[in-house]
């Protein structure tokens, strides 16, 4: 700011440096599950360590871990062999992941998750309503954001899920609009 005196006033804003903010988080049931923030590029072990932290979070849901499925895309380090023994002993015969033996995840398959369609989108209007100053902004906006979705939203946005899943048979597998 140009001014004739000094107005003793700053915003902090890293501009200067790339800053990202890597996390997880899941929908179990009516509840949202983390975030959890990771540092670095995900390799298959640090994505070990991370489905090992997730999983003490499972714990105490109201839909019982065995009856839970895990769903993966094709990120490389989803695919590592580590990773799928690992899954195996956590979700035996429920994971969905490029390499499943049990549900392959289908190339180009459309985004019918509550994760696509509903949290991302909605996650991404509240974070981004303001522009982002640093890391720990965003970390803080990502927490807060998530704290403020109601079980009843995620609840609507279960059940149009499933109206998802009619029109995406209804189309036979094609692109369509909501």
């Amino acid at each position: 700011m140009w001014a004739e005196e000094n107005p003793h006033w700053f915003i902090e804003n890293d501009r200067q440096h790339r800053w990202k903010v890597n996390l997880w988080v899941g929908i179990v049931g009516d509840r949202i599950v983390g975030p959890i923030f990771y540092d670095r590029n995900l390799t298959a072990r640090r994505y070990r360590n991370l489905l090992r932290s997730i999983r003490r979070r499972l714990n105490n849901n109201p839909v019982a871990l065995n009856r839970m499925w895990w769903q993966m895309d094709g990120a490389p380090a989803h695919n590592a062999a580590m990773i799928a023994d690992h899954l195996d002993e956590l979700f035996p015969e429920r994971w969905i992941g490029l390499n499943s033996p049990h549900v392959r995840f289908p190339p180009r398959s459309p985004d019918l998750t509550i994760m696509d369609y509903y949290l991302f989108g909605n996650l991404k209007r509240i974070c981004y309503a303001e522009p982002t100053t640093t890391a720990d902004n965003m970390k803080q906006r990502i927490r807060d954001a998530c704290a403020a979705i109601r079980p009843g939203e995620l609840r609507r946005a279960r059940l149009q899920l499933r109206q998802r899943f009619r029109m995406c048979i209804e189309r036979g597998g094609g692109h369509f609009q909501q």
